[in-house]
C-alpha cells in the first residue's frame, strides 16, 4: 500500500502546542506537509500565555527534516493565524480547528464567564479562524477543514453544559459548511475524539487513549483522496466509527389540512413517535422535509362529513407511509423460504453471483407491514366491526415498475380502495405502492382480503380496479413443474415477517378448524413464480412484469406443490396443486413477461439469445476452444462427460455465456443462455478466462482468490486442464 502524501500542502492546526494539535502537526509534516503551528500557550483553563509550547514542536518538526513555523495568537484572532500561513508558504491547503479550553461547573454554578469564554475559544475562535481561510480555499478550489467536537457535544456530560453545547455548535457548523463548500471541493468534517491530553489528565489518567490513536483519522479526512464531507467522526485508542442523527419514523396526526392534533392524540401516539424500529437519517433540510411535506400531501382538503357512510371513510382514509429498509440478507431469507435451492436458483442466493437479484414476489414482504400492521391496531373506520381472527388472504397482484434492488430502504404506501359485500364475508381491496429513495415507484401489489363473517360492510358489486384472475387454456399444461415443500417451510417463511401462529402453532390451528399448521398462501406464491420463471424465463427476474393468483385451499408443510403452466405469448397461465390430495390451491393465476416468450424449453434460447459480442476476449479464445475440440481425440473428451456454462462478465455485469456440452457428440460450444441445464456454472470475468485460457493464470489459484466462482459438480472442472493447455500454445 502506497503511502499517502502531502507535498506542497500548507496545513494550520490550532492548539498545537501539545496533544491531539501537536500529534496532528508531526504526521502533517512527516508527510511532507508544511505546517503553522499554531498555540497561545496559556494553560488549559484559557489562562496566561506562552512561545514555548509551540516553539517546542515546531523545533521538533524542523529537527525531523520538515517545514514549520509557530504563530502565538488567538483563536479570537483567527485572520491573524492565517495571515501567518499566506505570508510563510503563500496558501492554505488544510485547517484543523484544534484548540479547546476547559472551565467545568455543574449548571447551577456555572458564571456568565464560565460559559463566554469557552464560546469565545471554540466557537468564535472556528469560525474566525474558518473565515479568514474560506476565501483562499475558494479561490484554490480545495480545502480541507476539521472541526473538533467531543463526546460531551454529542451525548452531554455532567459539568459541561457550557463545553458540550460550545462541541455541539460546532457540528452545526460543519453541517452547513460542507453544504457551502461543495462547489470549491472544500470538504468539511467533525472529529470527536477521546485522547489523554493536559485537558483530560484528570478525566482520563492512564486509560491508554493516546492521541496517536486518533491522529491517522483526521490526516486521513484531510487527504485529497478523502471525499467525505459533512460527516462526524468519533475517534479513541485506534477505533473510529461514524456518528448521524436518526428520525424516528413518526405520525401525521392531523386528519385533513384544517385539523389541528390535540394534547391528547400527542400522548396516544407517543409510542409511535419514538419508535426507531423503522428510523431513517435524511441528509439534508430537503430531505428532512420532503417527509413532512409528503404527510401535509396526503391529507384531504377537508373532513368527511358527520353523516358519511362507512365505506366512505374507509375508501378516503391512508395509511401512515412507513419505511422499509432491508439488505442481501433479506433477499437470500427470503429466497429460501419460498424453496430456492443450489445450483438451480444460485443468483437468488449468492450475493457474489453475476446477476443476483430479488425473485419478484419479495415485492409482497416489502408491502405486507403497511398492511396487516395497520389493520391490526385498530386505526381504521370501521374496524370495530370486523373479526380480525377470520381473515383470509384471498387474492394477490404483484407489478414491478423497476427492478427490485437487493438492498436499500423504501416507502411504502397504503390504502383502501373498496370493501365489497360478498353476503358471508367483506372483501377488502388494498393498493400498497413501494418508492425508492428517489420517490420513484418501483412496484406495487394489491391485497385482496376476506372476514370471514363480517356481514353487512361495504357495497354490493364489484370495484374495476381490482385485478382479474383469469383462467388457463382449455388443454393440457404445456408444462409441469413438482417440489416437496420442507416440514420446515412454513417456519421458515415466518422470519420474513408474518408471525401468524397459525403456520406454525397446532393449537391455534386446531381452533381455526385445521388439523395442522398452515403454509403461508404467499409461500407458495413465492413457489409458483420461482417455477414459471425456471421454466420459460431462465430464471431472469428482469423479464418479468406482474403475477396474480387467487387462493382456493391450504398447503400443508411437507406437500408436494404440482405447478401446471400454460404459455401463450408473452402471458403463462398458472394453477397450483397439492399432489397428494389433488386440491387447487391457487387458481385463476398468470404471470406476464415485458417480452413475448417463444414457448417452453426453446423459450429460453429464444428470450434471451443474443449475437456475439465481438468486445470480448473470451469471443476469441472459445473459438479456439471449439476448433480444438473439433480435432481432439474423442476418448478423452467422451472422459470428460459433462455440460459446462461459462458466464463472462464486464465491469462486475454479465456480459456473455457459453455453453460447452460434452455430453453429446460432436461437442458443440453454444453462445447464448442454454436451453438445458448445466452440469457446472463457471462465473469469471472477461480478462481473467483469457488469462486461465492462454496458462498465464491457475483455475485454482483464481479460484482460491475469488477471481473464478463455479457451482454445480464442481469436481468435473478439473476434467478441463487438458483442454485448456491444448489450446493455451494456440492463443
Amino acid at each position: 500500500m502506497s503511502s499517502l502524501s502531502f507535498a506542497g500542502r500548507v496545513a494550520v492546526i490550532t492548539g498545537a502546542g501539545g496533544g491531539l494539535g501537536r500529534e496532528y502537526a508531526l504526521e502533517f509534516a512527516k508527510r511532507g506537509a508544511q505546517v503553522v503551528v499554531n498555540d497561545l500557550g496559556g494553560s488549559f483553563k484559557g489562562e496566561g500565555s506562552s512561545t514555548l509550547l509551540a516553539d517546542q514542536v515546531v523545533k521538533e518538526i524542523i529537527n525531523a527534516g520538515g517545514k514549520a513555523v509557530a504563530n502565538y495568537d488567538s483563536v479570537e484572532n483567527g485572520e491573524q493565524i492565517i495571515k501567518t500561513a499566506i505570508q510563510e508558504f503563500g496558501k492554505v491547503d488544510i485547517l484543523i480547528n484544534n484548540a479547546g479550553i476547559l472551565r467545568d461547573r455543574s449548571f447551577s454554578k456555572m458564571s456568565d464567564k464560565d460559559w463566554e469564554q469557552i464560546f469565545k475559544v471554540h466557537v468564535d475562535g472556528a469560525f474566525k479562524c474558518t473565515q479568514a481561510v474560506w476565501p483562499y480555499m475558494q479561490k484554490q478550489k480545495f480545502g480541507r477543514i476539521i472541526m473538533t467536537s467531543s463526546p460531551a457535544g454529542l451525548y452531554g456530560n455532567f459539568g459541561q453544559a457550557n463545553y458540550s453545547a460550545a462541541k455541539a455548535a460546532l457540528i452545526g457548523l460543519m453541517n452547513t459548511l460542507s453544504i457551502e463548500g461543495k462547489k470549491a471541493n472544500i470538504n468539511v468534517n467533525v472529529i470527536a475524539p477521546l485522547a489523554e491530553t493536559r485537558m483530560t489528565a484528570d478525566i482520563l489518567p492512564g486509560a491508554g487513549l493516546l492521541p496517536e490513536h486518533v491522529a491517522p483519522f483526521v490526516v486521513f479526512m484531510c487527504h485529497e483522496s478523502c471525499v467525505d464531507t459533512g460527516i462526524i467522526l468519533e475517534a479513541a485508542g485506534g477505533f473510529a466509527c461514524k456518528t448521524r442523527l436518526q428520525r424516528s419514523q413518526g405520525i401525521q396526526l392531523r386528519k385533513y389540512i384544517g385539523d389541528k392534533p390535540t394534547v391528547e392524540c400527542v400522548q396516544k401516539n407517543w409510542t409511535k413517535i419514538s419508535d426507531f424500529s423503522l428510523s431513517c437519517n435524511p441528509r439534508s433540510v430537503q430531505e428532512a422535509s420532503n417527509k413532512i411535506m409528503e404527510s401535509i400531501g396526503d391529507l384531504p382538503s377537508e373532513p368527511l362529513s358527520t353523516s358519511a357512510s362507512l365505506l366512505e371513510k374507509v375508501r378516503s382514509y391512508k395509511f401512515p407511509s412507513i419505511t422499509v429498509i432491508y439488505d442481501q440478507n433479506d433477499i437470500i431469507k427470503y429466497a429460501l423460504s419460498v424453496g430456492s435451492s443450489l445450483p438451480d436458483d444460485s443468483q437468488f442466493l449468492y450475493e457474489g453471483h453475476a446477476n443476483f437479484s430479488a425473485i419478484p414476489t419479495f415485492a409482497a414482504i416489502l408491502s405486507q407491514k403497511a398492511v396487516f400492521s395497520e389493520l391490526a391496531e385498530g386505526n381504521i373506520p370501521g374496524m370495530d366491526m370486523i373479526d380480525l381472527s377470520k381473515v383470509l388472504h384471498g387474492e394477490q397482484f404483484i407489478e414491478i415498475f423497476k427492478p427490485i434492488p437487493t438492498s436499500g430502504q423504501f416507502t411504502v404506501k397504503g390504502q383502501i380502495r373498496d370493501i365489497l359485500d360478498k353476503h358471508k364475508f367483506c372483501q377488502f381491496i388494498i393498493d400498497v405502492n413501494v418508492f425508492d429513495a428517489k420517490n420513484e415507484l418501483v412496484c406495487m401489489s394489491q391485497f385482496v382480503l376476506l372476514f370471514i363473517g363480517s356481514k353487512g360492510i361495504g357495497h354490493r358489486g364489484k370495484y374495476d380496479g381490482q385485478k382479474p384472475t383469469l383462467f388457463p387454456p382449455k388443454r393440457k399444461p404445456d408444462h409441469v413443474v413438482e417440489e416437496v415443500t420442507s416440514i420446515n417451510q412454513a417456519a421458515l417463511y415466518r422470519l420474513n415477517g408474518d408471525f401468524n401462529p397459525l403456520h406454525i402453532d397446532p393449537q391455534i390451528s386446531s381452533m381455526l378448524g385445521f388439523e395442522k399448521p398452515l403454509l403461508h398462501g404467499l409461500c407458495t406464491y413465492g413457489y409458483a413464480l420461482r417455477h414459471v420463471l425456471k421454466a420459460y424465463a431462465n430464471n431472469d427476474a428482469s423479464f418479468f412484469k406482474s403475477i396474480k393468483a387467487q387462493f382456493s385451499k391450504p398447503v400443508i408443510p411437507g406437500q408436494t406443490i404440482m405447478t401446471e403452466m400454460w404459455h401463450e405469448a408473452n402471458r403463462v397461465y398458472y394453477q397450483v396443486k397439492v399432489k397428494e390430495t389433488g386440491d387447487v390451491v391457487i387458481k385463476g393465476g398468470y404471470v406476464d413477461f415485458h417480452k413475448e416468450l417463444k414457448g417452453q424449453s426453446s423459450v429460453s434460447a429464444s428470450a434471451h439469445s443474443y449475437g456475439i459480442d465481438s468486445s470480448l476476449q473470451s469471443s476469441h479464445a472459445m473459438k479456439k476452444i471449439e476448433d480444438s475440440l473439433k480435432t481432439a481425440d474423442e476418448a478423452v473428451l467422451k472422459q470428460i462427460n459433462g455440460s459446462f456454462l461459462f458466464q463472462i462478465t464486464k465491469e462486475n455485469k454479465l456480459a456473455g455465456e457459453w455453453l460447452l456440452n460434452f455430453n453429446q457428440f460432436p461437442v458443440t460450444v453454444t453462445y447464448g443462455v442454454p436451453i438445458t441445464k448445466p452440469d457446472v456454472t463457471i462465473t469469471i470475468n472477461d480478462d481473467d478466462f483469457v488469462l486461465i485460457a492462454t496458462g498465464k493464470l491457475n483455475p485454482m489459484q483464481a479460484f482460491s482468490q475469488g477471481k473464478l466462482k463455479a457451482f454445480g459438480k464442481v469436481i468435473l472442472a478439473l476434467k478441463l486442464g487438458d483442454i485448456f493447455k491444448s489450446v493455451s500454445s494456440k492463443l
